[in-house]
């Protein structure tokens, strides 16, 4: 768990354009931005260690995603294959539920590039290239550009489903316009959430490695 304060500033000269206007790009920005912690935490909590407990006892135990829930290689760019193993290790682990997959600019790119692809997956593929989720190659695509490695040659994707992650938040401070004395009283607008996620069962997350 997490606090994560999002704030910015706003002149006191354009104070009325808000209030004429309350899906102002201000707001907007600062709802994009805690839609984007909310899909760092999530994803780390997918690929990352878990701590758990020990029946019985007062101990816990980092529990790192398995080796066998990791495919790819991030030598090796992604293929069509690859996006069927992922498929296959879910049916190998009897999980029936929808499959999530991230995605980013790079692996869209690949995707519509593919010749092998059907003319319906292309028509999905249009309607993920419009920043919708769509079921593409059966899959319920989501997009988060944050999958790149920080040497950017390479990137670790991740499928999921729904039941794989326990998500939580609590309200710090709701959203407020605070005028401040210094700086000509500018407002400050912005909350204050604390947020956190862990990965509930290794058999329903499947990360998947790939050169950019």
């Amino acid at each position: 768990m997490s606090d994560f304060p999002n704030f910015t500033r706003l002149a006191i000269q354009d104070l009325y354009k808000l209030k004429a206007q309350p899906q102002d790009q201000l707001l907007q920005r600062l709802h994009s931005k805690w839609n984007r912690k909310v899909d760092k935490v999530v994803y780390n909590a997918l690929i990352g260690t878990v701590a758990r407990k020990e029946v019985g006892t007062e101990t816990y135990t980092n529990v790192a995603l398995p080796a066998s829930q990791i495919l790819g290689d991030a030598a090796a760019p992604i293929t069509k294959q690859l996006l069927i193993d992922i498929r296959t290790k879910f049916m190998e682990n009897e999980c029936e539920e929808d499959i999530y997959v991230t995605y980013n600019a790079g692996l869209l790119n690949v995707l519509l590039a593919d010749t092998t692809l059907t003319s319906a997956d292309y028509l999905a593929g249009q309607m993920l290239q419009r920043g919708e989720i769509s079921n593409f190659l059966g899959f319920n695509w989501v997009h988060y550009e944050g999958i790149r490695a920080a040497d950017g040659l390479s990137a670790t994707g991740v499928a999921y489903v729904r039941s794989a992650v326990e998500v939580a938040t609590n309200s710090i401070s709701p959203l407020k316009i605070v005028e401040v004395e210094t700086a000509n009283r500018f407002h400050s607008i912005g909350h204050v959430e604390a947020i956190g996620a862990v990965r509930s069962d290794e058999k329903k997350v499947v990360a998947f490695n790939f050169k950019v």
